[in-house]
């Protein structure tokens, strides 16, 4: 005897999936997809032409992809029947790929979460996906422990802290509405639902542990970005937006002092060198130009107006500034250091050793780091590049008296 029965049998495609478990969305964190890649691609072009040393690396690259985003005119679009805003845990919900929201140039929080995590994730760079009732936001890892962010920025109530990891609040929703809105209105959907203890916090790296991501075919499809020059301006824009916000309790002290003592020379040197390090070279260079034509024989103030210049790439300007420096304070082993450097850039190494083998006289120490001096061609490249020397300035400063 023999029964036979018909089972229905109900199949959903990629994009379905229900929020019964909150760690399931990084399955869609498609890190190695290569529409993720080519625009990964497009970002680091921008960061490295653009770098501010002084900024946080992986800061840096949230600023360009959130830049990237708006430009690239990536909408937000709610869905009032999402399963996850209504709260239906088993209802099934049409969940994005990175690719297909930038197909579109939209989605819904989750839909730009995941499109977020995975750019950012392809940078290995630690993300998240912050859970709230009726709504998700990202965080990313900044790699920097707790009591260094805290001296670093000035509100460590826009942080999350957690296992002395530093995290960045940031509303994938803002995109219209610039880095530093999207950073505090994430920042402050983080204090209101932590202090209501309704706060999940999905690490991505770990739930793909579990929910490992989907593998998908490759594809054809790119990301055509605005130009390289727009896509500067509107980058070094959001980027000054956030150094302005950080420095600016330094810069408003050193301000105070100058308007009670006077310019003094000090004062003014190390206020244009706050903004020396973190790029905002035209207001350096106005004070220092300024303060050069007050004390035209303060060495501080012509030495670094040759470390802008040669930030700028600008060699043989930078190498008159050093010589101008060296002129006022022949034994000063940074100015020297700067001008074996810039010659040696230039290939005039004959001039180069000369200098350096006065720095090694003056301050071995110094002379240690930059040992690349010693060599020509390939060899000075590889042992700069081993050195970590390549970024590094060295700002002339004076201790207030």
């Amino acid at each position: 005897f023999q029964r036979t029965y018909t089972q229905t049998i109900r199949l959903h495609d990629r994009n379905s999936m229900t929020w019964d478990d909150p760690e399931k969305p990084a399955a869609y964190v498609t890190t190695k997809d290569s529409t993720v890649l080519s625009l990964k691609g497009q970002i680091s072009r921008v960061v490295q032409n653009a770098r501010q040393t002084e900024v946080n690396d992986n800061l840096q690259r949230l600023i360009a992809l959130h830049t990237a985003l708006a430009l690239y005119g990536t909408s937000y679009t709610p869905d009032p029947a999402s399963p996850y805003r209504t709260g239906s845990q088993m209802a099934i919900d049409y969940i994005q790929f990175p690719r297909q929201t930038l197909s579109y140039k939209a989605g819904d929080c989750d839909d730009l979460s995941i499109l977020y995590c995975a750019v950012l994730e392809s940078f290995s760079i630690p993300t998240a996906m912050v859970l709230v009732p009726g709504h998700i936001f990202i965080a990313v890892n900044l790699g920097m422990p707790v009591l260094e962010a805290r001296s670093q920025f000035p509100r460590a109530e826009d942080l999350i802290f957690r296992e002395d990891e530093t995290w960045i609040p940031f509303e994938v929703t803002s995109i219209s509405d610039g880095f530093m809105e999207a950073w505090q209105t994430g920042a402050r959907e983080w204090r209101e639902n932590v202090a209501r203890d309704q706060v999940i916090f999905v690490n991505t790296q770990e739930a793909q542990r579990t929910y490992e991501a989907v593998g998908l075919p490759s594809s054809e499809q790119g990301v055509n970005l605005p130009d390289t020059q727009e896509m500067l301006t509107a980058y070094d824009k959001e980027l000054t937006a956030f150094v302005d916000q950080t420095i600016y309790p330094q810069v408003a002290s050193i301000q105070g002092r100058i308007s009670d003592r006077g310019r003094e020379p000090n004062l003014v040197n190390r206020l244009a060198v706050l903004y020396a390090r973190y790029g905002l070279y035209d207001r350096a260079r106005a004070e220092l130009e300024q303060l050069r034509s007050e004390h035209p024989d303060y060495a501080p103030a012509v030495a670094n107006l040759g470390n802008i210049a040669y930030q700028e790439g600008d060699l043989e300007r930078a190498a008159d500034y050093y010589g101008d420096a060296l002129d006022l304070e022949p034994d000063d082993p940074a100015v020297l250091l700067s001008l074996a450097r810039v010659n040696h850039q230039m290939e005039n190494y004959g001039t180069a050793e000369r200098s350096y083998e006065r720095v090694k006289e003056l301050d071995p120490t110094l002379a240690g780091r930059f040992a690349y001096l010693g060599l020509q061609g390939d060899d000075a490249a590889r042992a700069a590049e081993a050195g970590g020397t390549n970024d590094l300035l060295l700002w002339v400063e004076e201790e207030e008296e």
